[in-house]
């Protein structure tokens, strides 16, 4: 017998939000999971953005140091 598990809530949660949700690896900014309100956000798919893409893959080079600064403050 399966037990519930919140995990399983909360994955339900992000799957089905209206916002978009992305997951990184604090050490080097890959993408560890997206919703798939973010990969319409930014017209990648789930596996194109898990296949070692960065969030500074996808930062416009004006905005590197405000991004590279918020997943440092974010870790």
């Amino acid at each position: 017998m399966r037990t519930h598990d919140d995990a399983d809530d909360i994955h339900v949660l992000v799957d089905l939000a209206d916002v978009g949700i992305a997951t990184l690896d604090a050490a080097t900014g890959q993408f560890l999971s997206v919703n798939a309100r973010y990969c319409g956000i930014t017209g990648l798919s789930q596996p194109e953005l898990l296949s070692g893409l960065t969030l500074a893959d996808l930062t416009h080079p004006d905005d590197g140091a405000l991004a590279s600064n918020a997943v440092v403050t974010m870790a």
